[in-house]
């Protein structure tokens, strides 16, 4: 005799595999945009920061910098509701005034109006202090290599980045990967814009696996199908196209139950696209989420660890 459960269980993935026969592929395209006149914008802004610093040192001061740390709440929230993730990255920044007074950017702030919620913190870098000294030269220089490849429209990773200032000289800046990823933030705020604006991106490291397809700007085609899921291109600056055929996302915190769930085939299974990050996510798996979500319509479902990480992770997702 058969147990109830195996027959509730039978019933349920049949009734699934009928409802689940005939679904509709749904293709979103990322338009190419002309980048040129943020680049140039961008590049401006590196050397009026720049200029301020010579000007500082050419009178006899130590240099210093100043920026706001946060962001405005109202003006975060409206984005959500745009186009967050289509890869027009200056569309994330409000509207900034750079003058005389740059590097006073935070009684620029007091001018707005008050309607809108703002958390903000003036942090001040001054290299005549000997605890901001390592960060004042580690944002200096990342705006001098952000320099660099915005002139030649090109792209770097962080670590490639982090092992090329792994010299005699300069090894003590930063002891730690994550040193030049918070330098990299404080520099995105200085100049405000976002962190993968600056051209230094992280090394991809996310997976997806599903029926769904990726093409990229010279038309190659990434099928997600394959067996052991596809590495998450880098969403910025490559990917031009996405179809999907599936019913939700499901996201996974650990490469090992990822790779599990593979073997049990549970893509085709569950008619799912399964994502994971392994552990913490890059920005372009964030980014690929954000586009089944808010562009496709897919619901997401997220597994991770019942402990703080876990849940930090999933927040982090949404």
């Amino acid at each position: 005799m058969q147990n109830a459960n195996d027959i509730f269980r039978g019933q349920t993935i049949t009734s699934v595999t009928k409802k689940y026969m005939n679904i509709e592929e749904i293709r979103f395209d990322i338009p190419i945009v002309d980048n040129k006149e943020f680049r140039m914008d961008l590049i401006a802004r590196i050397e009026a920061v720049t200029l301020k610093i010579i000007k500082q040192i050419s009178v006899g001061k130590p240099p210093c910098i100043s920026y706001c740390n946060g962001r405005n709440i109202d003006i975060e929230s409206n984005l959500r509701k745009e186009n967050v993730c289509t890869v027009c990255s200056s569309s994330l920044r409000p509207n900034t005034v750079f003058n005389d007074s740059m590097f006073d950017f935070a009684d620029e702030q007091d001018t707005r109006k008050e309607s809108s919620f703002q958390i903000l913190k003036k942090i001040i870098v001054n290299f005549a202090v000997k605890s901001s000294r390592n960060k004042f030269i580690l944002m200096a220089m990342i705006m001098s290599e952000a320099h660099r490849l915005l002139l030649t429209n090109t792209t770097k990773t962080k670590r490639s980045f982090y092992y090329d200032l792994k010299n005699e000289i300069t090894k003590s800046l930063m002891p730690h990967q994550t040193s030049i990823d918070r330098a990299m933030n404080s520099v995105a705020n200085l100049l405000e814009c976002a962190p993968w604006d600056l051209r230094l991106l992280a090394t991809p490291k996310g997976l997806v696996a599903g029926n769904m397809t990726i093409i990229l700007h010279d038309n190659r085609v990434i099928d997600c199908a394959i067996l052991g899921g596809v590495q998450i291109p880098q969403i910025i600056t490559n990917v031009t196209s996405i179809r999907v055929k599936a019913n939700f996302v499901l996201v996974i915190e650990k490469d090992a139950i990822f790779q599990k769930l593979l073997e049990e085939d549970c893509p085709r299974a569950l008619k799912c696209i399964l994502v994971t990050g392994k552990g913490y996510p890059d920005i372009n798996t964030r980014m690929l989420v954000n586009i089944l979500s808010e562009k496709i319509g897919l619901p997401v479902y997220i597994i991770v660890d019942a402990d703080p990480f876990g849940v930090d992770i999933m927040l982090l997702y949404r």
